[in-house]
């Protein structure tokens, strides 16, 4: 047979919550100079994103370079259609 859980204070009581200063621990610092950026870890974090974002923006320049003119081409043939007077 199932029962139902206490229904008390202890049950509504607030969940536990970290101390101050465990929880100032998990937030990182900023890195107070150039050679302090370079040596943390944060340093290579941000590094990898800069070469995912420049990988990408490269690869989306490609991408319109190459199917640009095409879309171009296209535009323009079908905005002469449309406007062309109908017999």
């Amino acid at each position: 047979m199932l029962t139902r859980p206490k229904e008390g204070p202890e049950t509504l009581a607030a969940p536990a919550t970290r101390p101050a200063a465990e929880e100032a621990s998990l937030v990182p610092k900023p890195p107070r100079s150039l050679r302090d950026f370079v040596r943390g870890e944060g340093g290579v974090v941000y590094t990898e994103y800069v070469v995912i974002v420049l990988l990408v923006g490269i690869g989306v320049s490609a991408a319109l370079f190459t199917v640009g003119a095409p879309l171009l081409r296209a535009y323009r043939i079908t905005q002469a259609f449309l406007g062309a007077p109908i017999p």
